[in-house]
């Protein structure tokens, strides 16, 4: 085993491979956060947008229920 990690040391090819292998993991990594915290805010303003929306509704509902007790 020894014998093999001497040899991946010393060649330099392999350890470039290796280390832009790693970089491209992270940067894998990174862009999935990214892309993760986008969606996340997008749907948050979502939610509240569809919350503002739902409010308005019920508000709605009860200013007719309160003039109109009778009417379904």
């Amino acid at each position: 085993m020894k014998e093999k990690i001497d040899r991946f040391n010393q060649d330099e090819q392999l350890r470039d491979m290796a280390y832009k292998r790693s970089l491209n993991r992270w940067a894998n990594e990174r862009d999935k956060q990214d892309m993760y915290e986008k969606g996340k805010e997008e749907g948050i303003e979502r939610g509240v947008m569809q919350g503002i929306i739902e409010k308005s509704k019920e508000k709605t509902k009860q200013l007719f229920n309160k003039y109109y007790p009778k009417e379904d």
